[in-house]
C-alpha cells in the first residue's frame, strides 16, 4: 500500500554491489546513504533482500544456507503486517465473493476474507481488480457500482438493500457522482500512486459501468430470492484457476521458446514478465489486449513451475 519510486538502479543493479575479497560484499555507500536519506529503515539490510539474485553465483552459494536461516529468525523476530484495508476494496472483495448487496456486517468479518489485499500497492490492487471483474455478468455491472461504492446509505427506504432497482434514479446519479468524487481526493486510496493527469483511470471504469448498464429486470420477489442465493454461494476468483493455455501458447505470448520456459526458475519467468508488463501496460500507451495477454501466460507457466 505504501509503494514509492526512490531510486532507479539501472538495468544492471548488481554495480552497486562491492566485493572486497573472499566471500564478502557490501553495498554502494553512497546509495546507502541515498535512500536513509529518504527515510528508509535499515536500509543495508533491505538492499541485502532487493539485490540478493544480483550477487555473484559462486558467493550466493556458499551464503545460501546462512541467508535462510538468519531469514527464518528474522521472520520469527518480526511479523510484517499488513496495511489496514480501505473499505472500498473491502467492499469490492466481499461483493466478488458472495454477490451481497447488505454489506451492513462489513466491519465484524474475519480479516482472512479480505487477506488477498496484504501488501500490495495501489497499482497491484486495481489489476487485481480488474481481472477479478471479469466474473461479472453484464446485468451485474450496476448492482456492483451500487453496492461498492455504498449507495444505499443514502437511502432510508428497506427496498435500498434487497431492490435498489425501485429506488429514485435521479437522486442515486447524484450520489454515485459524489462518492467518485469522494474517492478520486482520498489520500487513503491513493497512497504511495502516481497516475496520470486528469480523472483517475481507475475510477473511469466504474463511470462507465454504472451509466451504461442497468439493474436487472426483476420484481421483488425474484431480487429477494437472487440476494438469497448469492449470500449462500461458494465462489473463487478467477485467478485461482489455471487460465486455459498451453505451454506453446504462453511461450508465444511472453516471446520464448516452450524449452526456455522449462528451465527457466520463478525469479527468472517473473523478471521477464515484468520487463513486459511495463512495456505493454495499458498506462505506457500498450494495448490492453496484449497485457492482458501476457498475464495469462505468466499465470500459466508460473502455475505449472508451482507443480515441480
Amino acid at each position: 500500500m505504501h509503494s514509492r519510486e526512490i531510486a532507479t538502479l539501472g538495468r544492471d543493479p548488481g554495480k552497486f554491489i562491492r566485493y572486497p575479497g573472499g566471500n564478502a560484499y557490501y553495498f554502494d555507500e553512497q546509495l546507502v546513504e541515498t535512500l536513509e536519506g529518504l527515510g528508509v529503515i535499515n536500509a543495508a539490510e533491505r538492499l541485502d533482500d532487493l539485490l540478493w539474485n544480483f550477487i555473484r553465483p559462486s558467493i550466493k552459494n556458499k551464503l545460501a544456507y546462512f541467508r535462510k536461516t538468519e531469514n527464518s529468525k528474522r521472520s520469527a523476530a518480526v511479523k510484517c503486517a499488513p496495511a489496514p484495508y480501505h473499505l472500498f476494496d473491502q467492499r469490492r472483495v466481499l461483493f466478488l465473493k458472495s454477490g451481497q448487496l447488505d454489506q451492513g456486517p462489513i466491519g465484524h468479518l474475519p480479516d482472512k476474507i479480505f487477506r488477498i489485499l496484504d501488501h500490495k500497492s495501489r497499482d497491484e490492487l486495481e489489476q487485481y481488480f480488474l481481472y477479478a471483474e471479469r466474473v461479472l455478468r453484464p446485468d451485474e455491472y450496476k448492482l456492483y457500482t451500487y453496492v461498492v461504492f455504498d449507495l444505499q446509505h443514502g437511502f432510508t427506504s428497506p427496498l435500498a438493500r434487497k431492490f435498489p432497482a425501485a429506488l429514485d434514479g435521479v437522486k442515486m446519479d447524484s450520489l454515485f457522482i459524489e462518492a467518485v468524487c469522494r474517492l478520486e481526493t482520498d489520500p487513503d486510496l491513493w497512497r504511495g500512486f502516481t497516475g496520470g493527469q486528469g480523472f483517475n483511470a481507475y475510477l473511469a471504469r466504474y463511470v462507465a459501468m454504472y451509466f451504461d448498464n442497468a439493474f436487472p429486470q426483476e420484481n421483488f420477489m425474484d431480487a429477494y430470492v437472487r440476494d438469497f442465493m448469492r449470500r449462500h454461494r461458494r465462489f473463487r476468483f478467477p485467478d485461482a484457476k489455471i487460465p486455459a493455455m498451453d505451454l506453446k501458447a504462453a511461450g508465444s505470448a511472453l516471446g520464448l521458446l516452450p524449452e526456455q520456459l522449462k528451465s527457466m526458475s520463478h525469479g527468472e519467468l517473473t523478471r521477464h514478465y515484468r520487463k513486459l508488463a511495463i512495456k505493454l501496460h495499458p498506462d505506457q500507451g500498450g494495448d490492453p489486449a496484449d497485457f492482458i495477454r501476457i498475464t495469462e501466460a505468466y499465470q500459466t507457466v508460473l502455475s505449472r513451475l508451482k507443480k515441480k
